[in-house]
């Protein structure tokens, strides 16, 4: 390990407001502690003194309950992990709840351990092994983003290339050249954005998402992403319908991203609804913007409205794509401030909703 190897010290936050929890984890690790390995701890009783440390120092780890004055719950784990994605998070819990510790694994966090059945042998393991399982994902998360990153600029020079010869400026082709060259196209199409939305995830899963936030006129951005759709809608005889405010609604937002929102919700939308129609929906709040994308589509059942927003999972064995639209969607939308939900009823449609806020 690189602590081991530098003789730093392996700096640990500990969010616990009980002091004599606090008091064992710190007695733990200073037994555990090695002329070659030390950890030095820092202590916080309340949630928001524990992101105030982590906003100011480095950690390698956080060691966190779930029960605090100012934070309960499951939402104290997601609180901690939107501030610092890429550290570590073991909660030691004074719970022994079997499905509250998969939700938090399945979360993100690195492990659930009970703090009674803890001993300094134990609990050296559980911090070796969040860190060691972090350090692997790190490496993984790395070596996918450089292969897709790599493969980029080759798919989009041979993608132009294909396009080039089916606009006719490398000479005449037969029609059924032609025809072969646009399957090739629209199979190349789709793996760049099977590549893109790879990247995309590779980002925000290292923590490397950046918005860049203007001042945006929403109803702008829905008028120009419902134009881009406006061939495809037509083709498969789609009504793409704007519910939208006369008056402008503007609010600070990464123009490009909440552009690939609705790209990524009106896409999937098209591709679940035979018939009827899509329905474009902007709301102004006054304090938050609501947007929703409807379609009178096939609908989801409710098992599986919680899977949306899952990676790689994709509903329907014909869906084409990584299953990563949604995920992405809801990490924007989140690293905005918003939120985002979906809504679904069998065989009568599904309205996606995220909503921004305007401050």
């Amino acid at each position: 390990m690189a602590a081991a190897d530098s003789n730093q010290p392996i700096r640990i936050l500990i969010i616990e407001d009980d002091a004599d929890d606090a008091y064992i984890l710190e007695k733990f690790l200073k037994q555990s502690s090695s002329p070659k390995e030390s950890f030095e701890t820092v202590r916080a009783d309340r949630l928001q003194t524990g992101l105030a440390a982590l906003a100011k120092g480095e950690f390698r780890l956080v060691l966190l309950d779930l029960t605090l004055p100012d934070s309960q719950g499951l939402e104290t784990f997601i609180r901690v992990r939107e501030a610092v994605p890429t550290v570590p998070v073991v909660i030691c819990s004074g719970l022994s709840d079997r499905s509250l510790a998969i939700e938090a694994i399945s979360k993100g966090a690195q492990d659930y351990v009970i703090k009674g059945d803890l001993d300094p042998r134990m609990l050296e393991r559980v911090v070796h092994y969040a860190l060691e399982r972090r350090r692997v994902q790190e490496l993984k998360e790395e070596f996918i983003g450089m292969v897709v990153h790599d493969l980029r600029s080759p798919l989009a020079i041979s993608l132009e290339v294909v396009n080039q010869i089916l606009e006719g400026f490398h000479g005449q082709i037969t029609p059924a050249q032609g025809q072969f060259l646009s399957m090739a196209a629209r199979a190349m199409g789709r793996l760049n954005r099977m590549v893109s939305d790879l990247l995309e995830m590779t980002k925000i899963e290292l923590g490397k998402m950046e918005l860049e936030k203007v001042r945006v006129n929403m109803c702008d951005i829905v008028r120009d992403v419902a134009k881009g759709f406006g061939t495809l809608s037509e083709k498969k005889g789609i009504a793409l319908k704007l519910r939208i405010p006369e008056n402008s609604v503007i609010l600070p937002a990464d123009q490009d991203k909440i552009n690939q929102v609705w790209m990524n919700l009106i896409s999937n939308a098209l591709k679940f609804t035979e018939r009827g129609s899509i329905e474009l929906i902007v709301e102004d709040h006054g304090s938050e913007v609501e947007c929703s994308v409807w379609d009178t589509g096939r609908g989801i059942p409710k098992k599986d409205l919680e899977k949306l927003f899952t990676k790689f999972e994709r509903l329907g064995s014909k869906t084409e794509g990584t299953g990563l639209g949604l995920v992405i969607s809801k990490a924007v939308v989140e690293a905005h401030g918003g939120k985002i939900r979906a809504e679904s009823t069998p065989d009568q449609g599904t309205r996606i909703i995220f909503t921004l806020p305007k401050n």
